[in-house]
């Protein structure tokens, strides 16, 4: 995560900018960690059905990975029991 900021936030919207360094996702290319806002985590790029996600080192949380890009939002996680 490169930057992080709200633009603009009204009683029923919320809107955020998101910079990600895509070249970080794939700890076996380099050295940098990637890291949730939300929990201050570690994420690990993982498989689950076919599909890779990014998930949380200490939760039980599965972010979303759309066209390269991690969904690191809160209401776009997958709970694993």
């Amino acid at each position: 995560m490169i930057e992080y900021k709200e633009l603009e936030t009204t009683e029923t919207y919320n809107n955020y900018l998101y910079l990600i360094d895509k070249s970080c996702i794939d700890h076996k290319e380099n050295d940098k960690k990637l890291i949730c806002l939300l929990f201050h985590d570690e994420l690990e790029l993982i498989k689950y059905d076919n599909k890779e996600y990014l998930k949380s080192s200490h939760l039980n949380l599965l972010f979303n990975i759309i066209d390269e890009i991690p969904i690191l939002l809160l209401d776009n996680t997958i709970i694993l029991k």
